[in-house]
């Protein structure tokens, strides 16, 4: 991914969203829930409310609130899913931590 990405900002704004490297938090089990099932499973309940008149503060509220609930819901099996998938995402963040090391050589560059 490009690291200066250009994004929306307030007024039809523009700014750039810097990437850092390294500086990724573990997700939480709703929210890695949400990545891996949010078309097939969360959006169609949200688009069955409606939200026309929700700010988008809302509406982002709702969604959080509605995926949280169905996690809970879940079969353990796709709970199962879930937290294996936490644990690959753990590993790799913290291979990448590790590459993201700098050495004494590169210090002093």
């Amino acid at each position: 991914m490009n690291p200066a990405v250009i994004v929306g900002g307030r007024r039809g704004r523009q700014k750039a969203a810097i990437e850092i490297p390294g500086r990724m938090r573990q997700l939480k089990p709703e929210e890695m829930y949400s990545k891996m099932f949010y078309k097939s499973k969360i959006k169609p309940r949200v688009d069955r409310t409606d939200t026309k008149n929700m700010a988008k503060g809302e509406k982002l509220n709702l969604v959080k609130k509605l995926t949280r609930e169905m996690y809970e819901a879940e079969e353990e099996s796709v709970k199962l899913q879930v937290l294996e998938k936490l644990e690959e995402r753990a590993k790799s963040m913290e291979v990448a931590a590790l590459d993201d090391e700098a050495t004494p050589e590169q210090y002093h560059r």
